[in-house]
């Protein structure tokens, strides 16, 4: 390993601008775009050092899109295009970390770690809440309903390629087997838990579910609540919420 991969690391912003998947509701794919758009953008200005990469998989026609080509005149951001998946029927959940495979394989001689973000979802506080070296997974963990929150994750590549590498194949959402869950399983079952920690502070999520079309923000009274306890968990070396 390089001395220059030890000190690198990038953002994958995932995005699929036509869906096609089971449970989509926000399918205008001009205003999914332009959320991409706003995102990328974001995710630029806010980690100014690190390479940000666009995955996405769908029919629409990415090398011809004008604003996508401008942002392209960034040195720090990629493209990495996919082909249309046909597991409608998985999700988006299965679709997503499928392309976070390839992209982890195709980047992982590039990289130490990577910070993983559901595409048009923006973390306003993401660049403060990951400034620091990653030892292994950073998610956070809920034990009661067993699930994962995978929107935003913060992993070294050894880690991806040791504990979550093709796990997506296990994702079916017609049958309720979420990503979430299947993450949440795999750390479990894989006694990788001391590897894991969950962020220092919270998340504070802005965007549009494609899952319900409803905007998502957080909820001031409860990030203060959450706040105490991860700084109480963290103390303690507590590695999941109860809820």
């Amino acid at each position: 390993m390089s001395t220059n991969k030890l000190n690198k690391r990038a953002i994958l912003l995932t995005g699929t601008i036509i869906p096609n998947s089971i449970y989509t509701q926000h399918v205008n794919h001009v205003e999914r775009l332009n959320e991409y758009i706003m995102a990328i953008k974001f995710y630029l200005g806010e980690f100014k050092n690190d390479d940000v990469f666009f995955l996405e998989n769908s029919e629409y026609d990415l090398e011809n899109d004008e604003l996508i080509k401008s942002l392209c005149s960034n040195k720090r951001f990629s493209v990495l295009k996919f082909k249309k998946s046909d597991k409608y029927y998985e999700g988006k959940g299965y679709q997503e970390f499928e392309m976070i495979d390839a992209a982890v394989h195709k980047l992982q001689n590039e990289y130490q770690s990577f910070i993983k973000v559901t595409g048009r979802y923006i973390v306003k506080n993401a660049f403060k809440i990951t400034n620091f070296n990653c030892k292994g997974l950073v998610v956070d963990l809920h034990k009661n309903s067993k699930i994962a929150q995978t929107y935003f994750i913060y992993f070294t590549t050894q880690f991806y390629i040791n504990y979550l590498q093709g796990e997506f194949k296990k994702v079916n959402d017609n049958e309720s087997l979420i990503i979430e869950k299947v993450i949440y399983q795999k750390i479990i079952l894989s006694n990788c838990i001391d590897k894991c920690q969950l962020f220092n502070k919270t998340p504070i999520l802005e965007g549009v579910s494609g899952s319900y079309k409803i905007v998502l923000k957080r909820n001031a009274l409860k990030v203060l609540i959450r706040n105490i306890e991860r700084f109480f968990y963290r103390i303690l070396k507590i590695k999941f919420f109860n809820f």
